[in-house]
């Protein structure tokens, strides 16, 4: 059994603290949140500690990974301080905004002997798994174009002050479109440029 600390205690980080309530080999043992007061309801309910910071957590024994569910721009300091600890990391998508980041995260959790996870859950989905065994068998014969969309208004109705409308940091693109670059990459292999465009479509 593993104990993690839940870091970033919004829509996703609540989902993760529920995901992890049953028989799991990850066990959720402290909660991170900086709105400590907006959070310890949901923290008594599951009975578990609460803590303003990291620093806190990574200080507990009992904590020997972290869940990071918080926005990307915090990631990098956040993974760079718990290999220093000595916690396994699994950190949800984007790992960071710059490849120099990303690369610092991976680099750091290496010399620690640390696990590193990302957030890429989709390429494991039934459906995921299957086309790709498809396209390994070559059944489809050349692959010469792949295409894919969301086709959902999951984050057409954040709430003000949401971190993922805060125009530094594109939801479409960083919090849903990430999952389709990451199908790309899984099932054609690696690419020589990506280019992305974003534009409001609805109010």
């Amino acid at each position: 059994m593993i104990g993690a600390a839940i870091v970033g205690l919004g829509w996703w980080g609540r989902h993760m603290v529920k995901s992890l309530a049953g028989p799991s080999l990850i066990r959720p043992v402290r909660l991170v949140d900086p709105a400590i007061e907006a959070a310890r309801p949901f923290a008594e309910q599951h009975g578990l500690p609460l803590s303003a910071d990291l620093a806190e957590a990574l200080a507990d024994p009992a904590v020997q990974a972290v869940i990071l569910c918080t926005p990307q721009n915090l990631h990098t300091a956040q993974v760079l301080a718990a290999a220093a600890a000595g916690r396994h990391v699994f950190c949800e998508k984007p790992l960071a905004m710059t490849r120099a980041d990303a690369e610092a995260s991976v680099e750091a959790c290496r010399r620690a002997g640390v696990v590193l996870g990302v957030g890429h859950e989709r390429r494991f989905e039934p459906a995921m798994r299957r086309l790709r065994e498809v396209l390994r068998a070559g059944r489809l014969g050349r692959l010469l174009h792949i295409e894919a969309d969301f086709s959902h208004d999951k984050l057409t109705h954040l709430k003000p002050g949401d971190w993922r409308a805060d125009p530094r940091y594109p939801a479409a693109h960083t919090g849903m479109g990430i999952h389709l670059t990451d199908a790309v990459l899984d099932l054609a292999g690696p690419v020589e440029e990506i280019y992305a465009a974003a534009g409001r479509l609805v109010s």
